[in-house]
């Protein structure tokens, strides 16, 4: 069985993760032409030189790449390199007749093993958004030859990125067997991050919501004033998927869903407030969804509205607490629950 290596090189801000792996014999090709078109061979070599090819070269994110090559070393042993350089270089632009790669980096030897054929994959990172690179797997072998594989070219691509810090989360849940609406206190907030390629329109949002413990003030059956202390707690991490907007040209859709365990901790009513101990019976589920223009979504701010399903409570206390759980599903849960949602950057 052939083994696999791994390497992971460092220098100059930039790195590589490279794998060989034994495949088989290439197929040789005509003179002047696939696996030997380029070579440049310096000095005199008493046997033919090595086989390599430049195969695929394709950016992985705006940072990252990845180069793949072939090199058969028969009869040598070959130490392979990538080179590579941005595209607007005179080593590009000239497929190396001129100037030199910006970076050279050593991917490691492989020794003569009959007519057997050995891939590379180099992954590239450190890399300029938005900007093209041509790439060429190399090959030196004896005490000076080398031989060319082929430039390839790749362009990473380009994202605009976001930070939301304590942007402002509003609005309120009006529950539609009440009437009457839970609306989220001050202190509210977003806190996380967002990119998009402008290119494809495609992109992510993740990030944290927060909301303080507050009381709501409500009148059970229309006329018994009611206070209860609500606490909503984000349940697992926002997780926002960006996409090019069907409905509206040239906007993007975000799309967030959310989850919010919704506690209550107390009832007040007729003078007094009984400590409790309740939640609902599973997360409470927000589809947050907006047509937005590049602007609002990176630094002015989004709006959602739709309705959700206010899931049924649970209470600790024993059978007292399934009772008063079976009160609170029977007065406040059910489906169609109309919401307002509103997240926009401090000052706004």
């Amino acid at each position: 069985m052939h083994s696999v290596r791994m390497l992971l090189l460092s220098a100059m801000g930039a790195a590589i993760c490279v794998a060989a792996q034994p495949i088989g014999a290439l197929a040789a090709s005509p003179a002047g032409g696939g696996l030997l078109a380029g070579d440049k061979t310096a000095g005199t070599a008493i046997a033919p030189p090595p086989a390599v090819r430049t195969v695929a070269a394709s950016a992985t994110g705006p940072t990252t790449a990845v180069v793949e090559g072939f090199v058969e070393p028969k009869p040598w042993t070959a130490t392979m390199y990538v080179d590579y350089a941005l595209a607007s270089e005179p080593w590009c632009t000239s497929h190396g007749a001129e100037g030199s790669p910006a970076e050279e980096r050593k991917l490691g030897s492989v020794g003569p093993a009959g007519d057997e054929a050995f891939g590379f994959a180099a992954q590239l990172q450190g890399l300029t958004p938005g900007r093209q690179y041509c790439a060429e797997m190399v090959a030196r072998y004896g005490e000076s030859g080398i031989v060319f594989g082929g430039q390839l070219s790749f362009t990473t691509p380009l994202i605009e990125t976001a930070e939301y810090t304590n942007w402002v989360l509003s609005g309120s849940l009006t529950d539609k067997r009440l009437g009457q609406a839970l609306t989220l206190p001050e202190g509210s907030t977003f806190n996380g991050r967002g990119e998009v390629n402008p290119q494809t329109g495609a992109g992510s949002v993740t990030g944290h919501l927060s909301v303080p413990r507050f009381t709501a003030k409500l009148k059970l059956f229309g006329v018994l004033p009611v206070s209860l202390g609500i606490t909503l707690t984000q349940v697992g991490s926002v997780e926002g998927v960006i996409a090019k907007s069907e409905a509206v040209a040239g906007d993007e859709l975000l799309g967030i869903p959310s989850r919010l365990s919704l506690g209550i901790t107390s009832v007040g009513a007729l003078g007094l407030t009984i400590p409790t101990s309740c939640t609902t019976s599973e997360p409470l589920g927000l589809e947050l969804a907006d047509n937005l223009t590049r602007e609002e979504l990176l630094t002015k701010g989004w709006s959602f509205v739709g309705t959700a399903t206010l899931p049924s409570f649970k209470c600790e206390g024993g059978l007292l607490g399934r009772l008063f759980g079976q009160v609170l599903t029977t007065v406040l849960s059910g489906p169609e629950n109309p919401y307002s949602i509103s997240i926009e950057a401090p000052g706004t």
